[in-house]
């Protein structure tokens, strides 16, 4: 793979919640038109690849991936390694479902038939049909991430922030408050990477910390100066580095939780993950 990269971050503003369903296509269709751009970009020259790393709730990469393979050669960093299943009935019996099949409906006349349901009917998710594009699967070893986002100060503690799924505002944010304090009584320097469809909140501001920018893919950041590794799930809990990696799931979600199963599933992927039951474990954990 080519060394020069291109990293790119579209604001959907399709993600706005207030838009009506006639805004709501609207949008969708200059997004789709944007899309195509840049996979004519991308295709201009037979040279150029695409590499992505998601397949769930992110239809978007799901249509550019499926224009360039067409032509260029696609690439898939599968860091979860959990192929999504089809939920077994698209028939609405929540409003949660109900929503997510109209939406479905529409993303799949708009970009087309290359994607499904899976998930649960309580926590459905539009996921790709990766056997719909052509691609070839790579690990985080092809890719140059020092190219990206390197983390420069030796023995530093990285914090991947993002969304607490269906718990209030005010837990969240308990949560992380919490969370910091210990950090950054045993660590100088301290990063925070939130999700791109995420925001920096307020309450992070309290804590002396650096903040990587919340476009570039955790998959692009060079940890190798991080002694730790501390979140929730996701891919930042998942890379394959010879760093401890810390995920406080255990204090988060009770582990009856339909939030806590689907998450501990993803997190199976990684037996070196240290899961603490208590901020006093976990406290321990770092002064060890």
């Amino acid at each position: 793979m080519d060394k020069k990269v291109d990293l790119r971050f579209i604001n959907y503003k399709t993600r706005n919640k207030n838009l009506n369903i006639i805004q709501y296509i609207k949008e969708l269709i200059k997004e789709r038109n944007v899309l195509s751009e840049i996979s004519n970009e991308i295709c201009s020259n037979s040279s150029n690849s695409l590499v992505f790393s998601s397949y769930d709730n992110d239809p978007h990469i799901g249509y550019l991936a499926k224009k360039v393979s067409i032509k260029n050669t696609v690439y898939f960093y599968d860091v979860l390694k959990i192929s999504p299943k089809k939920i077994s009935s698209y028939i609405p019996t929540n409003l949660l479902l109900l929503k997510n099949v109209v939406d479905l409906f529409i993303k799949s006349i708009v970009f087309g038939n290359i994607f499904i349901l899976s998930g649960s009917s309580k926590y459905p998710k539009i996921s790709l049909k990766l056997n719909k594009i052509k691609h070839e699967k790579i690990n985080n070893t092809k890719i140059d991430n020092e190219n990206f986002y390197l983390i420069d100060k030796k023995n530093s503690i990285l914090l991947s922030h993002h969304e607490l799924y269906n718990l209030e505002f005010d837990v969240e944010e308990k949560f992380y408050l919490k969370t910091l304090n210990i950090i950054t009584t045993f660590f100088k320097d301290v990063y925070i990477k939130t999700h791109p469809q995420y925001e920096y909140h307020e309450y992070l501001n309290k804590f002396k910390v650096i903040k990587i920018e919340k476009t570039i893919p955790f998959e692009f950041i060079n940890v190798k100066n991080c002694k730790f590794i501390v979140g929730i799930s996701g891919a930042s809990m998942l890379i394959e580095d010879d760093i401890p990696i810390i995920s406080l799931i255990n204090i988060v979600y009770a582990r009856e939780s339909e939030e806590y199963l689907y998450l501990a599933k993803q997190l199976k992927r990684n037996p070196k993950i240290l899961f603490p039951n208590s901020f006093e474990e976990f406290q321990n954990i770092l002064f060890s």
